[in-house]
């Protein structure tokens, strides 16, 4: 398959949210594969934690995830990946509504940082991008910070899926997941950027351990990584609990259906709002699969 740069876009837009989902998680079994089985459901289907941007030597399925995602009927994603209309919203929902542009929203110290960044990473300047949300900044943040060919599950996971011959679904599409983000300030979208260029070298520290966590599958440290990071907070039924809410309930839905292979963000897993304890409060049994 292709790999737009849209992809890393959308990678970029599901870290923000995953990472931010880590801040209410409870202590779980250091897993990133869990086997979901229980009431209604003819045969086990599996919820895997994916970590949407990553360096492509990262990202090494292991036997145990191919031999789960063999025994699944179809993949679920946040996205379908493998739908052309998925990648054609991508294209066009970057850009501000019409008559807005990205320095209405930078302050002249703002504009200073951004231009700065633009000029040494890309070549540009903020005039030049001015009809982009602030998310095409929190993407061309990102993946300097990889130092690498940036891959992703989502993408990696379509491919093998693709290669044994299923289907692959999405549990939303890319208008929703952009107003998720649209609903928010784009100045405060616009701030989160200046914060995160302000302090590189936190930022870049951050980024690797919270790596170096999901690698270990080490839920619980990933936790205790961002727990001081506020700047979701605000956004939190929005970003992340009404989305676990909706998900608990399509995802038993959809496995009563066919046994799927679900794959979200690591974040979305643990906590009382968490996806795991919403289809254990459902009646459900999740158990964490061995996955090295």
């Amino acid at each position: 398959m292709k790999k737009q740069p849209q992809i890393w876009l959308f990678s970029t837009l599901l870290v923000l949210t995953a990472s931010f989902s880590t801040l209410y998680s409870q202590a779980l079994d250091n897993s990133l594969l869990w086997e979901i089985t229980g009431p209604g459901l003819k045969k086990p289907s599996y919820l895997f934690g994916t970590f949407h941007l990553m360096c492509s030597e990262q990202i090494q399925p292991t036997d145990a995830l191919k031999e789960k995602l063999g025994k699944a009927d179809q993949l679920c994603l946040e996205l379908d990946m493998d739908d052309p209309a998925t990648r054609k919203q991508m294209e066009t929902s970057v850009l501000l509504p019409p008559g807005k542009k990205l320095t209405q929203f930078c302050s002249p110290s703002d504009s200073a940082i951004i231009n700065a960044f633009l000029k040494s990473t890309v070549g540009a300047t903020l005039d030049q991008m001015a009809v982009m949300k602030p998310l095409v900044l929190m993407q061309l943040v990102y993946l300097p910070l990889l130092g690498c060919q940036p891959d992703s599950w989502e993408m990696r996971l379509t491919q093998l899926a693709i290669d044994q011959k299923k289907e692959v679904k999405g549990l939303e599409t890319v208008a929703f997941q952009m107003g998720l983000f649209d609903n928010i300030p784009y100045a405060t979208q616009v701030d989160w950027v200046v914060e995160y260029l302000s302090k590189n070298d936190q930022t870049v520290a951050e980024f690797k351990s919270l790596v170096k966590s999901y690698q270990e599958q080490n839920l619980n440290a990933m936790v205790e990584l961002v727990n001081a990071s506020p700047q979701f907070r605000d956004h939190a039924e929005v970003l992340l609990d009404q989305r676990n809410r909706n998900w608990a309930e399509q995802i038993p839905a959809m496995a009563k259906q066919k046994s799927t292979f679900f794959a979200v963000g690591a974040g979305h897993l643990g906590g009382s709002n968490g996806v795991i304890a919403l289809l254990r409060q459902k009646g459900y049994t999740l158990r964490p699969v061995k996955n090295s």
